[in-house]
C-alpha cells in the first residue's frame, strides 16, 4: 500500500507521502502470524518506521492475539509532525505498545478485551510509560437481507506516568510533549453500528455514539467531558478485483482534542 497525505494547522501543514507492506503465514486453520511494515516521509523523517507484528491463536468459541505495534500519534498537529518550541525540536510523538486481544462471536453477541502497556516516545521529551484497557460489547439485533444493526458499548481506560500534553520547557507539569497523556482517562461509548449492503457492488458501515469522559490531569484536576466518535466506511467494488473505499473518521475527547480524518484507497486484489 502507498499514498499520499497531507496534515494542517491553520496555514502550517506537512504533507508527505507513505509506504506499507505486510504478509501473513498461516501454519494453520487455527494460528496465524502477521508482520506490517511502513514507512511515513513525514519532516522528522527519523521517527516515521510504524510497525505491526502479532500472533494469533484460534480456538473453537474465541481467539486469542498478542503483538507489538508502533505508530503515530495523531492527538495533535505537534504530536504527529513536530514543531520547534523555543528553539528546541519537540513533538512527533509516537506510541510504542504491547497488547494482547481476547475476542469471541457467540451467535449475534460479541466481546473483544485488549489490555496494552507500552511508552510514548518524542522529539526533546523523555518516554511516558503507561498502561490501558480497551473493551466493545456488541449485540446484533437486525439481519435481514442487506442490513445489519448492532448496538454496541466501548470503554477504554488509560493512564500515563506523566502529563506531557504542554509546551513549557522550562519544566513542571504539564511537561513538554505536546500529545494527550492524563494521568486517568476513562471512557464509556454507547454506541449503534449499521451495515448496509447493495447491488452486490456497494457496501456501507456507520458506527458511533457519544462519549462519556472522566479526564484527571496534573493541573486542572478531575473533570467530565462530553465527546463522542464516530466513523463512516464506503466501499465500491468496481470490478471483481478492483475495488474503491473512503473512510471518514471523528473523534472529540473533551475540550482536548478534535479529530477528523479522511482516506480514500483504490485497491486491486491478485
Amino acid at each position: 500500500e502507498t499514498g499520499f497525505e497531507d496534515y494542517w494547522r491553520g496555514d502550517s501543514n506537512a504533507a508527505a507521502g507513505f509506504f506499507r507492506v505486510g504478509g501473513e503465514l498461516r501454519p494453520s486453520q487455527q494460528q496465524q502470524f502477521e508482520l506490517d511494515f511502513g514507512y511515513h516521509t513525514l519532516p522528522e523523517s527519523s521517527r516515521n518506521v510504524v510497525l505491526d507484528a502479532s500472533y494469533t491463536r484460534r480456538f473453537e468459541k474465541w481467539a486469542v492475539e498478542a503483538g507489538f505495534e508502533r505508530d503515530l500519534r495523531f492527538d495533535s498537529y505537534l504530536a504527529l509532525v513536530g514543531d520547534e518550541i523555543a528553539g528546541v525540536s519537540i513533538g512527533a510523538a509516537r506510541e510504542n505498545r504491547f497488547y494482547a486481544v481476547t475476542s469471541t462471536r457467540r451467535g449475534a453477541f460479541g466481546a473483544r478485551f485488549e489490555p496494552s502497556l507500552g511508552w510514548v516516545d518524542a522529539l526533546g521529551v523523555s518516554a511516558n510509560p503507561f498502561v490501558g484497557l480497551r473493551a466493545r460489547l456488541e449485540h446484533r439485533i437486525l439481519e435481514r437481507g442487506s442490513v445489519e444493526i448492532a448496538p454496541f458499548y466501548g470503554l477504554e481506560i488509560q493512564h500515563y506516568d506523566e502529563d506531557a500534553f504542554g509546551f513549557d520547557l522550562s519544566g513542571g507539569e504539564p511537561y513538554p510533549g505536546g500529545y494527550f497523556s492524563p494521568r486517568v482517562f476513562f471512557e464509556q461509548v454507547p454506541g449503534l453500528s449499521l451495515d448496509f449492503r447493495w447491488g452486490g457492488i456497494h457496501h456501507l458501515g456507520v458506527s458511533g455514539g457519544p462519549a462519556l469522559q472522566i479526564v484527571k490531569q496534573s493541573v486542572d484536576g478531575t473533570r467530565f467531558e462530553v465527546g463522542g466518535h464516530a466513523r463512516m466506511s464506503r466501499v465500491t467494488f468496481l470490478t471483481g478485483s478492483l475495488y474503491w473505499a473512503v473512510d471518514l473518521e471523528f473523534s472529540r475527547i473533551g475540550e482536548a482534542y478534535t479529530r477528523v480524518g479522511l482516506a480514500t484507497k483504490l485497491t486491486f486484489k491478485f
